[in-house]
């Protein structure tokens, strides 16, 4: 653990928490579904499995920090705090494929980046595409 670890985290999930918006999460998808993806797309199946709704930054549209051959012109962006996640939610769903939920509009996870603090993952980036297209 870094000093970094101590600190940055919480701070990254306070200050969401404060601005951010709900998005929720389609955890556990079927593999039916997970197989069906599409990332040039958006496609995939139909929402299953676990929801968990937490604070992330309200979707917007996504910058020059991703790849320019992995982004579509209207894909979004957010940014979800490690903090206070749920465990399995960590580590068998935060991945490209997930469904999440904001404002009844349905994205597919294109790209999920976690940025580490130092030895900690403090938050995850997370490019949206809208499903369907």
């Amino acid at each position: 653990m870094t000093v970094l670890d101590d600190t940055l985290p919480a701070k990254v999930a306070t200050i969401v928490a404060k601005y951010g918006k709900t998005l929720t999460f389609h955890a556990n998808a079927s593999d039916a579904q997970e197989a069906s993806y599409d990332p040039t797309t958006g496609e995939a199946g139909t929402p299953s499995g676990t929801t968990y709704d937490y604070k992330a930054t309200p979707p917007e549209g996504a910058g020059r920090r991703w790849k320019e051959d992995l982004i579509q012109l209207e894909d979004q962006e957010t940014w979800l705090p490690a903090s206070g996640l749920n465990a399995t939610f960590k580590s068998d769903n935060l991945r490209p494929g997930m469904l999440v939920v904001f404002d009844g509009v349905t994205y597919v996870a294109a790209a999920v980046v976690p940025y580490r603090s130092g030895n900690d993952i403090a938050v995850y980036h997370i490019l949206l595409r809208r499903r369907g297209g």
